[in-house]
């Protein structure tokens, strides 16, 4: 249980899309999430690009025993397979995700 619990719906009100998951266990499901398209930064100390994958942050309520690694979710029309998942501990769980496979 984190400290902010019962804020939490709260920080998802604003700014999230609906994402719907493809899963042959748990079938079709939809929750909402916070979506952070890739980005490509350019270092100017080194003159390297990073590149960043795409993300989702959602609730963990709302993905726990409904989602796992390589399942596809759509978000904006645009399928991606989740490729890795982060849970913090305080009820908020990133996943990495791609387009591809």
């Amino acid at each position: 249980m984190s400290f902010w619990d019962d804020d939490i719906d709260e920080f998802f009100l604003d700014f999230t899309v609906p994402v719907t998951v493809h899963s042959g266990e748990t079938g079709e499901y939809i929750f909402n999430a916070i979506f952070d398209e890739a980005q490509k930064i350019y270092d100017v100390d080194s003159g390297q690009i990073v590149s960043t994958n795409p993300q989702l942050t959602c609730k963990s309520v709302d993905i726990i025993n409904k989602i796992d690694r390589n399942v596809t979710v759509e978000i904006n029309s645009v399928t991606y397979y989740v490729r890795e998942i982060m849970d913090d501990g305080t009820g908020i769980t990133v996943l990495t995700i791609s387009e591809n496979r």
